[in-house]
């Protein structure tokens, strides 16, 4: 009765969006549990309501110091499971350098989870072997080190919504404005490459430093040798309602993320297949591991679930390995240099998660974030240790 008394005397924070957390998973649970035998409405729905309620202040108050043992207690009595929160970034599980952005700029984050602040950018990308990050600000594209310092800077003609640089370092291609252009990577003689792209960042083929693929304004796919002008592919139907294009690390697959559907374009093959996502099922985020044609994908979930999926087998229905699964919302998704550990963000909890690509083990969490980097921080890559 004491613990009861207790757990009763607790004042939640933020109580109602708790319960409506926690309801998520335990009606889910009950839903799928067999009872031994018929028992009253009231027996049923008493010992529910208890669940949903010590689901709720467990979550609530787990990162306050007399919410320690009841959490504990919650967590040893109903089974839950959670991410063990870490109060330090570093040192990443796979070593490596994260590149972050912000309200408070971008950011490097070193192996050893140290920060450098690079400066008021509200974008940014990795060079090539992690010598320079592509940063960007309104109309001004740079090149900007790991420790800030800019090696140059360019006004574009528009405000630059995306930039990536090409495998081998020598090109740049950005979207400013309603254009996508093409600069070297000294930052000198920038050319036009489409004038009505649609806005969605460029994506440079792996294997093939100098060509890009796009998205065209009829939402077709373009992919482009940007030096001599040479048409390598252009798909035949359009991608409409893409946000990114990925390509493999071989450069044979083109992946096209839409919120209900991937598109896997096999550029090489000359062959293109639809994998929605199922019903009830968002496509959150995807990206390619940095060898072989494992994915990982992230995905919002009716019940108000986050899952994380690896995958190897781009088929319908999205077969693969379920790595993780939590309430609330999950993404962006970034792999480590290694390819053994997925970094996936972690909106509600102000936080990131590190997950075992293989599945298995127990995540490793790092929150809360916010207060680190002057506003909820985004990964935008995953880069090599040097």
């Amino acid at each position: 009765m004491a613990e009861r008394e207790r757990l009763e005397s607790l004042a939640v924070p933020d109580a109602a969006a708790a319960e409506e957390r926690a309801w998520a998973v335990v009606s889910d649970a009950y839903a799928h549990r067999r009872p031994r035998r018929r028992r009253s409405r009231a027996a049923i729905i008493a010992p529910l309501v208890v669940l949903v309620v010590a689901a709720a202040v467990a979550a609530a108050v787990a990162a306050t110091p007399q919410g320690a043992t009841v959490a504990t207690w919650i967590e040893r009595t109903l089974g839950i499971s959670k991410p063990v929160p870490r109060s330090s970034i570093g040192p990443l599980p796979a070593g490596g350098r994260l590149l972050v952005t912000s309200r408070g700029g971008a950011f490097v984050v070193a192996s050893d989870g140290s920060r450098t602040r690079l400066g008021d950018y509200t974008g940014a990308t990795w060079s090539p072997h992690g010598l320079f990050i592509g940063a960007w600000r309104g109309r001004r594209l740079s090149a900007v080190a790991p420790d800030g310092r800019v090696a140059w800077s360019y006004l574009a003609r528009g405000r630059v919504r995306a930039m990536t640089w090409s495998p081998d370092g020598y090109r740049i291609a950005y979207l400013s404005g309603p254009r996508l252009a093409v600069v070297a990577g000294d930052g000198s003689g920038a050319r036009l490459l489409d004038a009505r792209p649609q806005a969605v960042a460029p994506a440079w083929r792996p294997t093939e430093p100098h060509t890009l693929a796009w998205v065209a304004s009829d939402g077709r796919v373009v992919v482009r040798d940007v030096d001599g002008g040479r048409l390598v592919w252009r798909s035949a139907g359009s991608v409409g309602g893409a946000t990114e294009l990925l390509w493999s690390a071989d450069g044979r697959r083109l992946l096209a993320v839409a919120p209900h559907v991937l598109r896997v374009l096999d550029v090489h093959g000359n062959r293109v297949w639809r994998l929605p996502a199922g019903p009830g099922r968002r496509v959150r985020a995807a990206a390619w591991a940095p060898v072989g044609h494992r994915v990982a994908v992230v995905l919002d979930e009716h019940s108000g679930l986050g899952t994380v999926v690896v995958t190897d087998r781009l088929k319908p229905g999205l077969p693969g390995r379920r790595i993780f699964r939590t309430t609330g919302r999950l993404g962006p998704v970034s792999w480590s240099p290694d390819a053994r550990t997925v970094l996936v963000g972690w909106g509600d909890a102000d936080g990131w998660l590190f997950l075992r690509a293989s599945g298995g083990g127990r995540p490793a969490a790092v929150a809360p974030l916010s207060h680190r980097f002057g506003g909820r921080p985004a990964v935008r890559g995953w880069c090599c240790a040097r």
